[in-house]
């Protein structure tokens, strides 16, 4: 309905959206021109060669060679002090900074000139390399030269080139090209470069040497992202996790949080559903919660954000996840999930322009093994003989019969592409980055479909040394189209798995599936929907013997329309910073978000003759979702960071307030064509609308302070406290601490003479965080009015009128879900820096969790249960890490890996008074007699346990059956075991078959790279964990629901027990079996552990020199392989189930889940 008033609004909504973003571009553009040309003056070359020169000469010089004018006061500038200099055609700006700025010179340039001026104590650069010879004697001897690359052979402008023992130095320029004089043969030059090992070469009698450096994976110069600020690794005292661009480039992925997948520890990231744009569940450190979400926050550039969708991968340049409660309790009450910090890419400098993307194709991994033709035509009509029920005359000749392969017909071969485009310009002051993405997946299942578009501007500028700006703007749009259900028991994908495989696909009419063109029956008589056929209640009974219930899945896909939903969402971030004194910043952001949400559901009408028991009818319907939410986050900061000696501190203090409004509404209609665009108050409708609006405030305090001593004896400490809307005035505000120490003993003087550790540091942290991420106001009572459920008659022969009911018991005292961490770690490198090893153990206590606690019928609460305070359990674990980098002769090669351990146990029930809560798992909401499919959270077990009896092999002789204590059983029937011995088979015999939580998790990552070509393979799996294969109570049991009609079964049907000692696994194939064949037992539960080759790339490097004519940098073509080979014992369609629907007491039950796709990509990425 009124379809095109929605997409006409959408394409404005983003209109504008865009339209804002280009005039953003060409205004920052604009500003920053200035910058741009004073970068351009800086560019010029320079060649200055000379032995205790005065400084005067020196700028007479780079005038002279430039035409940049230089204006300073002799006064205040010493140019009369001496340097010496070595430089080839290098950059007038890395000059300054190698050769004036040591010598205590700094400079600003203004209308392209110079402007030269004392450099204060404070801003001498440390560590930079001196090039005065100071008091020694004037070097003379051999003019060298030489140029340094890297191991692709790409030239190395600004590496630095000393004679070891003196102060004589000079520079590489853009070619990799430098010059420099040597005192004799014996001398020894030592080349550096930020990011690449140093390396060292005796001269010799040579006078042109070729240097070449390694680069270098060394984590303790990575910087990574804490909340609220960064910190340099080595002073890191808690558990961070981090991967950056390079880890993710190339792999197809559908959204960013897919990419963390096998890449860190502890951190257990799984796709529910192989749908495209389906959902991921990210776990930090197991389950944290049980009735509430266990998403951990994510802050993208320092702004909460819902998900990860809206972000493209390809603007990321590096994912921090705070584990433990000292790293994540800055963000206080939401941070009991852990934290994912996103950084995205900022220009650098220079203008450089990227392109990029990739294309590829993707199947099906794996098919169920069924019965074909012939085999379903024979044990179809055995099991009706074997029933006592008259067989199908079509299926007496098997040979005869059709063979159809109906998961075929459902799966295809599918595209996959993703394209990006990306504009970046930095200077000295300012930097701009303006992208956009484009990302499409059509599924592997006929009818499903996402495509995302996303456009993104990270700006900065400095107005001054002091004041710095800055405007961050994000904007996406989604849209998707599914088929009925991802992980059902009646989606499309159990329907071809139950369709006969005799049944004719569609027509040779070629009009509706199994109809002709004017809707009559197919003169052949394949007609196969879902008529309750052998119950001969149907118009056309007793063609096929197909139930009621089980559709033609194309048919089903082309009647539900797909169901498309799209989603807008817009960020916009400003910020200032202004530096008050030197170390003391305050910074102020302003953080906007919008969304908007919609989707349809269409059913098209069915033709009387088709009409479906229970599942499609005759009447259309049309349904509309519509969702909006703004938000609105302002942050101010003051920080501070400073070294005095040995000492070092630095500290963070801020308000964060935050307010949160959406607004949902749904409109149904049923008797309406679907594809009509609009109605009228005449039409012959039923109309159903209902709405509702939601709002939340938070506001919050917080302070870190960090200290250490000689950068070896380290301490943080963090505390917050968050007030939330969502709760009562007695527990509104809450206030979360944390503390952490590191040692770092590399840095002691008795491990001095161990060269060959370059880091050692133990840590130890403790502290708290919350979850108030619960439905709100749940601390009051809320009342509903329903006509048709809850009603009442005033007086005889009166209309009944609808009653007003209370509809939730507000509970005042409803608080915090609580997480108190304990960590202890350890961090070690080697070799500088190439192996590195990283260790944690940690006890992660929740408490205070939601629940829904029983009460008494006669209390009136609606439902039998509140949600209150009262759960509590544990979650401890071992995180392991480790990485080599080496390069051996032309070889770079790099291995990473990672291991975990989770062991989770439930320490309290609601107030312990009771010993488990359970939760439903059956199969199609209990319709199915599966003996109580669940799951079961215990008193000192674990959360969410697949609970059911245990089998005892096949009973196989008459005598066996009458002394079995199930009774009404037979031969061929399934034994089960009478665990507590009461002579009878009951609920009481359950027991504890198995948890869908995996205890091991595991990743790791095989590079290597050799002259330009690169080769890299990703491995991720689980063990330690079980599925419930839900799915294999109707792939066994060709009697459709133990109701009417015969389905399609599993081709292990043909080993069923035929007799004594045929099959002691197995029971017999036969329509009037008890339903105690397949109660929820052992059988179902399958060994749920897996090795994935996740994602395999091979790709090639052009060197620089071969694209120059060009005018390209830099060229990577790859061609890259995704969940290429799944190793696994599960004979599901794909072992990483994860939870249904988001419900942590039903992780690893699989209903016949959506499978992951294999795909295929070739790719490039270019800059200009």
């Amino acid at each position: 309905m009124k379809k095109k008033q929605l997409v006409a609004k959408l394409l404005l909504a983003m209109k504008i959206t865009f339209a804002q973003i280009a005039l953003a571009a060409i205004f920052a553009c604009s500003l920053y021109a200035n910058e741009s040309d004073g970068q351009n003056i800086l560019d010029k070359p320079v060649t200055i060669f000379g032995r205790n020169i005065a400084i005067d000469k020196v700028i007479a010089k780079m005038e002279n060679q430039t035409g940049v004018e230089f204006i300073y006061s002799s006064n205040f500038v010493a140019t009369g002090r001496k340097i010496s200099c070595s430089a080839t055609e290098v950059k007038l700006g890395l000059f300054i900074e190698t050769f004036l700025k040591p010598a205590g010179i700094d400079y600003r340039i203004l209308n392209e000139q110079i402007i030269l001026f004392p450099l204060s104590q404070n801003g001498v650069v440390k560590g930079s390399a001196s090039p005065t010879i100071q008091n020694n004697q004037a070097v003379v001897g051999i003019m060298v030269s030489g140029v340094v690359s890297n191991d692709k052979d790409e030239p190395l402008e600004g590496a630095t080139v000393t004679v070891k023992g003196t102060g004589v130095t000079t520079l590489s320029n853009s070619k990799g090209f430098f010059r420099i004089e040597v005192p004799d043969e014996k001398a020894v030059l030592v080349v550096s470069y930020a990011g690449f090992a140093s390396t060292e070469a005796v001269v010799g009698n040579r006078t042109v040497l070729s240097l070449k450096l390694s680069a270098v994976n060394n984590k303790l110069e990575d910087v990574v992202v804490i909340g609220y600020g960064s910190q340099k690794q080595t002073k890191v005292t808690s558990a961070i996790g981090s991967i950056t661009a390079k880890d993710i480039n190339g792999v197809a992925v559908t959204g960013l949080d897919q990419a963390l997948q096998g890449q860190l520890s502890g951190v257990q990231v799984t796709q529910n559903s192989g749908e495209p744009g389906g959902s991921i569940s990210i776990r930090v450190r197991g389950v944290g919660s049980i009735n509430s979400t266990n998403e951990p926050l994510y802050v993208v550039d320092g702004v909460p954000y819902g998900s990860l969708n809206a972000i493209n991968p390809n603007d990321i340049e590096r994912i921090d996840v705070l584990k433990d409660a000292a790293a994540a309790s800055i963000y206080g009450s939401r941070a009991s999930n852990g934290v994912v910090l996103v950084t995205t890419k900022h220009a650098k400098k220079g203008l450089v322009i990227g392109v990029g993307g990739y294309v590829g194709v993707q199947n099906v991994a794996k098919k169920l093994s069924m019965l074909n033709g012939p085999q379903f035509a024979k044990l179809a009509n055995e099991n009706l003989v074997n029933g006592g029920v008259t067989p199908n005359p079509q299926w007496s000749n098997p040979q005869a019969s059709q063979n159809n392969d109906w998961q075929s017909s459902i799966f295809q071969t599918a595209p996959i592409q993703n394209y990006n485009v990306s504009i970046s310009n930095g200077g000295d002051r300012s930097s701009t980055l303006f992208s956009l993405g484009y990302f499409e997946q059509e599924g592997v299942v006929v009818g499903s479909d996402y495509q995302r578009y996303t456009v993104r501007l990270n700006t900065d500028y400095s107005l001054s040394k002091k004041i710095k700006v800055g405007i961050i703007l994000n904007g996406a749009f989604d849209k998707k189209k599914s088929v009925t259900s991802a992980n059902d028991f009646g989606g499309i994908l159990n329907q071809a798995l139950y369709m006969q495989p005799t049944s004719p696909i569609r027509t040779t009419h070629d009009g509706l599936f199994g109809l002709n063109p004017d809707g009559s029956l197919d003169p052949a008589g394949n007609t196969f929907f879902g008529w309750d056929g052998y119950a001969f209640t149907s118009k056309y009974a007793n063609v096929n013997y197909i139930p009621g219930g089980v559709n033609n899945p194309l048919y089903t896909k082309k009647i539900y329309l797909q169901n498309p939903s799209m989603t807008q969402q817009i960020l916009a971030s400003a910020f200032a910073e202004y530096e008050m004194v030197e170390g003391l910043k305050l910074k102020s952001t302003m953080n906007l978000t919008y969304g908007h949400g919609y989707s349809e559901n269409a059913r098209a009408a069915a033709p009387d003759e088709i009409s479906l028991v229970g599942q499609l009818n005759a009447l259309p319907n049309y349904g509309e979702n519509w969702d909006q939410s703004h938000q609105w986050n302002w942050i101010n900061t003051i920080s501070y960071n400073r070294t005095f000696g040995n000492h070092t501190i630095g500290a963070v203090a801020g308000v964060d307030a935050q307010k949160y409004h959406s607004r949902f509404v749904n409109i149904n209609t049923s008797n309406a064509p679907a594809d009509q665009q609009s109605v009228s108050a005449s039409d012959v409708l039923t109309r159903v609308a209902t709405g509702f609006p939601s709002n939340s405030a938070l506001l919050s305090y917080f302070g870190r302070l960090s200290y250490d001593y000689k950068g070896k004896y380290l301490f943080s400490g963090t505390v917050r406290r968050d007030g939330s809307s969502n709760f009562g005035p007695e527990n509104k505000y809450g206030v979360f601490e944390s503390g952490s120490v590191g040692w770092r003993v590399s840095e002691e003087e008795f491990m001095k003479s161990v060269t060959a550790i370059s880091d050692l540091k133990i840590r130890a942290s403790y502290g708290t965080v919350g979850n108030q991420n619960i439905p709100g106001f749940k601390y009051l009572s809320s009342y509903s009015s329903d006509a048709g459920t809850y009603q009442y008659t005033l007086g005889t022969g009166q209309v009944p009128v609808g009653a007003v009911y209370q509809n939730n018991t507000g509970v005042p005292d409803i608080h915090w879900e609580k997480s108190t961490q304990t960590d202890i770690g350890l961090d070690f490198s080697m070799l500088r820096g190439k192996l590195f090893f990283t260790a944690d153990y940690y006890i992660k206590k929740l408490n205070d969790l939601l629940g829904y606690f029983p009460v008494p019928n006669y209390t009136g609460v609606f439902g039998g249960s509140i949600l209150k305070n009262g759960f509590s359990m544990q979650n401890k674990g071992l995180e392991l890490a480790l990485g080599y980098n080496q390069r051996i002769g032309q070889v770079n090669f790099n291995v990473n890996a990672n291991f975990s351990t989770l062991n989770n146990k439930i320490t309290q029930l609601t107030d312990n008074k009771q010993t488990y809560v359970n939760q439903s798992i059956s199969v199609a909401g209990g319709a199915i007699n599966d003996g109580g499919a669940e799951t079961r959270t215990n008193l000192g077990g674990r959360i969410a346990t697949f609970y059911g009896y245990v089998t005892d092999g096949i009973i196989q002789t008459p005598d066996e059956a009458a002394a079995n204590p199930l009774g009404g059983v037979s031969e061929g029937d399934r034994k089960y075991r009478d665990i507590n011995k009461d002579g009878t088979i009951n609920a009481s015999d359950k027991v504890a078959l198995g948890n869908g939580l995996p205890k091991y998790t595991f990743g790791t990552t095989l590079k290597a790279e050799y002259n330009g070509i690169d080769i890299s393979v990703l491995l991720n799996g689980q063990a330690g964990v079980q599925i419930a294969n839900m799915t294999r109570f109707q792939l066994y049991n060709m009697r459709y629901n133990n109701s009417t009609g015969i389905v399609n079964g599993s081709v292990d049907l043909l080993n069923s027990w035929h007799g004594k000692g045929t099959s002691n696994t197995l029971p017999r194939n036969a329509y009037t079996a008890p339903t105690s064949n397949r109660w929820f037992s052992d059988f179902f539960i399958e060994n749920g552990n897996f090795l994935r080759v996740r994602n395999v790339q091979i790709g090639y490097t052009f060197r620089e020199a071969m694209m120059k004519n060009a005018g390209i940098k830099n060229v990577r073509i790859y061609l890259a392989g995704q969940n290429i080979f799944t190793f696994t014992k599960y004979t599901g369609y794909d072992p990483e189930v994860g939870s249904p629907g988001q419900s942590v007491l039903q992780t690893g039950a699989d209903f016949g889940r959506y499978p992951l796709a294999r795909m295929f990509t070739v790719g490039f990425n270019c800059q200009f």
